[in-house]
């Protein structure tokens, strides 16, 4: 699907306190510096989404940013708001699709990404675990569990708030902000939708699929992560099942709504799709299918990652997870970065060890764990140009 006209981005303007009268004053005075203004409201608006000081600028500026905007604007924090096709800035093409979300600009490149747990084993996502993992620059996004920590989608949509650093968003724009993947708690077998669309609807940038052990599990967890299609069109099926109430992420993406619905869907399905899926294959069941669970992804056009979870694998191998010797579980991991190379999936580890090995079997996410690595970083200089990063 695709959002046509001019966007309108929604919120209440009373959310921008007390710094947003003074914009909105300033730009009906006659004695305004208009320079001055047109930088204070479009930063306000790339950031919050707003669309009554791009509505009263427009008017005062003859009904368009590009005039009026100072060459020491940002780029990134134009775009969104103008309905031109070309920079403000540059005269460029400004693409109206650009992308929110990073993380698939790299894997569609092919490289590494790399990400760290906020709120597990020993880490508490509250502001401050924030504000250190948006300012770490060598994760690419992040994990938030709600598999094994509370179910509490109200926190985990604080913690994005928090992430939203106004420098960042006013110096380089909303897609700095790193993105997090949320696993939900609700396993393959028993896949509750309710779930899938009260974690998106905060926000996240994607979901982790715990235990999926079959095709027909993956496909249904697509289904509920997507919004309906237009009938008949290329990419209905598998048939979306989220129910529509966009504002919250909409807002949280710095995007308008019909634009969220748009971006919202599954990486691959769509070409404007920004959602992306992690599956975990953790069991023996999983690595069984594997095979066919990332054919069954590959033949509907779906591009996630396929996660090799050792600790669950080796408990249903009955060998000791993460210590002693696990040949069957090795096995295992090994079989899922050959489904994900034969289908064209990038795989995701557990942990950084051997990883230039491992990515030329197919590894492309890497997942480390611990407030020991928060604020760290997980490779070294060198590792991190061997991997073309």
């Amino acid at each position: 699907m695709a959002a046509t006209g001019e966007r309108t981005p929604r919120i209440d303007a009373a959310d921008l306190g007390s710094t947003l009268p003074i914009v909105l004053d300033a730009i009906e005075s006659d004695h305004a510096d208009m320079a001055s203004v047109s930088r204070a409201s479009v930063l306000i608006c790339r950031a919050f989404a707003c669309p009554t000081v791009v509505t009263r600028f427009r008017s005062e500026s003859g009904g368009g940013l590009s005039g009026d905007v100072p060459p020491s604007a940002p780029q990134c924090a134009i775009s969104t708001f103008t309905s031109s096709s070309t920079s403000p800035t540059s005269g460029a093409p400004v693409p109206e699709t650009a992308r929110v979300n990073p993380l698939i600009d790299l894997l569609e490149a092919d490289k590494p990404v790399f990400s760290v747990w906020v709120n597990y084993y020993g880490v508490s996502a509250d502001h401050q675990v924030a504000a250190t993992a948006q300012a770490n620059p060598s994760y690419d996004f992040y994990l938030y569990d709600l598999e094994h920590q509370p179910y509490d989608v109200e926190r985990l949509r604080r913690f994005l708030q928090d992430l939203l650093d106004p420098d960042v968003l006013a110096t380089q724009g909303r897609a700095a902000i790193k993105p997090v993947i949320a696993r939900i708690p609700s396993a393959g077998r028993e896949l509750n939708s309710w779930v899938v669309k009260q974690v998106l609807d905060a926000g996240v940038a994607g979901l982790m699929f715990p235990h999926i052990e079959t095709a027909e599990e993956a496909l249904a967890a697509v289904a509920a992560a997507r919004y309906p299609q237009k009938p008949g069109a290329p990419d209905y099926e598998p048939e979306g099942r989220r129910g529509f109430s966009p504002a919250v992420p909409a807002r949280y993406r710095g995007v308008d709504q019909l634009a969220y619905v748009e971006r919202s869907d599954i990486w691959g399905l769509d070409p404007n799709g920004e959602l992306v899926l992690i599956f975990i294959i953790e069991s023996r069941k999983g690595i069984q299918n594997v095979h066919s669970i990332a054919k069954a992804l590959h033949d509907a056009g779906v591009k996630a990652i396929l996660w090799a979870g050792g600790g669950d694998l080796a408990l249903s191998n009955g060998e000791p997870p993460y210590g002693g010797a696990m040949p069957k579980t090795i096995d295992g991991i090994h079989a899922v970065l050959a489904a994900g190379s034969e289908f064209g999936l990038p795989v995701g580890l557990n942990d950084y060890t051997d990883i230039e090995v491992n990515y030329t079997k197919g590894a492309r996410a890497f997942f480390a764990i611990g407030p020991h690595m928060l604020a760290a970083s997980p490779l070294t200089a060198g590792q991190r140009s061997a991997l073309g990063r």
